[in-house]
């Protein structure tokens, strides 16, 4: 039983290894520069221009409520004073009204996916993925 367990780990510790090896290979670091590159202009293109509302929210435990308070606070700088956010430390509630302005164009989301879809190291990076999990 215990053999049983320990080849199985060993396995799986392999496997990931070979999973980080396959992420470490050239074609593997250009064809994920070119992804986050693409998705960056992606994100730039469709992201919301004016966000506006009013979100209440609670736990019902104030410790549970200032963390999530505090999580919501790094995303203050981006989401900027148009949202007002107004913690209820007594309750359990989520209640608020959210409106985004923005522009969605779908040649931007096409041109982008072609882009990554057809990059000579994804079909490279695919064969190897599946291979990867044949074994896995």
């Amino acid at each position: 039983m215990m053999k049983h367990l320990f080849r199985m780990v060993r396995h799986k510790i392999r496997s990931l290894q070979d999973l980080i090896r396959l992420l470490q290979e050239e074609y593997a670091k250009r064809f994920i520069c070119i992804t986050k590159d693409n998705m960056l202009h992606l994100w730039k293109q469709l992201r919301p221009r004016k966000i506006r509302g009013n979100i209440r929210f609670g736990t019902g435990d104030p410790c549970s409520t200032g963390q999530i308070l505090g999580l919501i606070a790094v995303f203050y700088g981006w989401i900027g004073s148009g949202v007002q956010i107004n913690p209820d430390f007594d309750e359990p509630c989520f209640e608020g009204r959210l409106v985004m302005k923005g522009r969605i164009r779908m040649i931007t989301i096409i041109v982008t996916a072609v882009k990554i879809m057809f990059h000579k190291d994804f079909k490279q990076l695919q064969r190897e993925w599946e291979r990867w999990k044949e074994e896995f």
